[in-house]
């Protein structure tokens, strides 16, 4: 849940705290998705998802890029750095 959450942010389908919000409240999570990977850790969900798709050649554990790229510089998932 967490890589689709940060495909659909890079896509530019909802921002990451709308993502959040409505997992939380349509579905009854008791995180969203970014929440939750904030809490478990970019690289820890990346290093998950980079095994499993190694293993089983799925798309659906293909880590998504907005995910490669703030584990690889350090930067929480759930926030959007600011264009200045």
């Amino acid at each position: 849940i967490v890589n689709n959450a940060c495909a659909m942010a890079q896509q530019g389908i909802a921002a990451p705290q709308d993502i959040d919000q409505t997992v939380t409240l349509a579905l009854g999570y008791p995180q969203g998705p970014f929440a939750l990977g904030d809490a478990l850790g970019a690289r820890t969900i990346l290093r998950i998802l980079e095994r499993l798709h190694a293993r089983y050649q799925e798309p659906r554990y293909r880590p998504s890029a907005w995910l490669s790229r703030r584990a690889a510089l350090g930067l929480p998932l759930g926030t959007v750095a600011s264009a200045r």
